[in-house]
């Protein structure tokens, strides 16, 4: 992959996606990290006025059993305690205001029930229970809330830490994922650049991951892929078309020629003139069907579907078509299912089949059979027009779909090379399958309508 600058990173839809994720993940983290904090913070505060509460309730129970002397006594042991852990603080006052014994401020104010001491510079607060015993001695134990302080410095150090981490982590993957994508895109406008300088066969490479990215590659190369065949279709009708034109073209003008150097009564004007007409109507008929092989690619007459019963239609064309067979020594015969109902174009289906017998009936010899036969298949109806003739080699079936595609034994009969890409342009439109099979001997042409067009009874 080529080199890609940073700025065109920052730049980039992927890069500017990865970073608004981090940005809520970053976000989704602190809320975290702070509900973390305040919960493990007020969690540790209740259990300190707890532990105080149960000590309280402790020495008061001392107190009335041993008097002040054993409070006294009991107080000083619990003020002892292992090196590291923060001491219990009591204070213990009698009715005369005298300290009997405490490490806790004599001013503070004397209330049953829990209080916080703050010292001025804020760093150290104790938490504890005060209680006034039976005598009026007043009972206070606290706990200070360093190591409180401790657990919240830890909580937020470890969310920072964690944070910066998943920030640098975050921009790292954001500036890799936007390298990795900008690449593929790159690859794509190399290669519509390649195109749009003249290199049709130039298709974006793949990485194999099946990702979107692949999909959208996948779907790049088959448009590319029908440009060009269009293209190359393209040339070939542009070839064909002057080809075709310039044998009745000359025969025209031919015909004008003589009718002006060597036409000397009304009556060679009049056949001359008819068949120069007979020329120009040739050449209409060619423009007439090129425009209608368009107007149904560009899918032009969708909007007149609609249901109909193919059985009668193929009936219909068996009918009208069965004497057009017999006059050129051709036997026309039908096999037709009832009820084979589709939804379509019954005008364009009946200029297929109309299409399919004449050219079976045009490329056959005298005593060939041509058979129309409509099928209900599961989920679809089949059409075919087969014949007993000398039928289309394999490796020809499907050029002769194209525009203006004739068979070298099929030149020197009428018609201009375009029946069957009719018939294929009409399959397309109806989302049909089109077959040419191998009638053994002879041709036969299936055209399948998909359960998408066809409708089940």
């Amino acid at each position: 992959m080529s080199f890609v600058r940073p700025a065109e990173l920052l730049r980039t839809t992927s890069f500017r996606i990865a970073l608004g994720y981090s940005v809520v993940f970053l976000a989704s983290i602190t809320i975290i990290g702070l509900v973390v904090h305040y919960i493990a913070v007020n969690s540790a505060r209740t259990e300190i006025r707890a532990f105080s509460a149960n000590e309280v309730n402790r020495l008061a129970e001392v107190h009335g059993r041993f008097g002040i002397s054993g409070l006294v006594a009991a107080a000083a042991d619990d003020a002892k305690a292992p090196e590291g852990v923060d001491p219990l603080r009591v204070l213990i006052i009698d009715t005369r205001g005298r300290i009997l014994t405490g490490s806790l401020p004599p001013l503070m104010p004397r209330q049953d029930g829990p209080f916080e001491l703050q010292r001025k510079d804020g760093e150290l607060s104790i938490l504890g229970v005060g209680k006034v015993l039976s005598d009026g001695t007043y009972l206070a134990a606290g706990q200070s809330d360093a190591a409180l302080r401790r657990t919240s410095n830890a909580i937020l150090n470890a969310f920072l830490i964690g944070g910066s981490i998943a920030v640098i982590v975050a921009l790292g993957g954001a500036l890799l994922t936007s390298r990795g994508v900008l690449g593929r895109i790159r690859r794509i406008d190399e290669t519509t650049r390649a195109i749009v300088a003249g290199d049709l066969s130039a298709r974006v490479p793949d990485r194999g991951t099946d990702d979107e990215l692949d999909h959208l590659t996948a779907g790049i190369n088959d448009m590319l892929d029908r440009i060009q065949a269009l293209m190359v279709d393209l040339k070939r009708v542009t070839t064909d078309v002057a080809h075709d034109l310039r044998t009745p073209l000359a025969r025209l003008r031919q015909k004008l020629e003589e009718a002006h150097e060597s036409a000397t009564t009304v009556e060679d004007y009049e056949q001359l003139t008819e068949a120069s007409i007979t020329e120009v109507d040739r050449l209409l008929e060619i423009f007439t069907a090129l425009m209608r092989i368009a107007e149904i690619e560009a899918r032009a007459r969708r909007e007149a579907f609609a249901p109909f019963d193919l059985s009668d239609l193929a009936t219909d064309m068996a009918e009208a078509y069965e004497a057009v067979a017999e006059e050129s020594a051709h036997t026309l015969t039908a096999d037709i299912d009832k009820d084979a109902k589709v939804t379509g174009d019954k005008a364009l289906i009946a200029q297929i089949l109309a299409n399919l017998i004449e050219n079976a009936i045009r490329h056959t010899p005298d005593g060939s059979t041509i058979s129309l036969a409509v099928r209900r298949q599961p989920g679809a109806v089949l059409v075919s027009v087969a014949d007993d003739g000398p039928g289309i080699p394999p490796d020809e079936r499907e050029d002769v779909t194209k525009a203006f595609h004739r068979l070298d034994h099929s030149r020197t009969t009428a018609g201009n090379g375009l029946g069957l890409a009719l018939v294929k342009a009409v399959a397309t439109l109806h989302e049909a399958e089109l077959r040419l099979c191998d009638n053994e001997p002879g041709l036969r042409v299936e055209i399948a309508f998909e359960p998408a067009v066809a409708i089940e009874t």
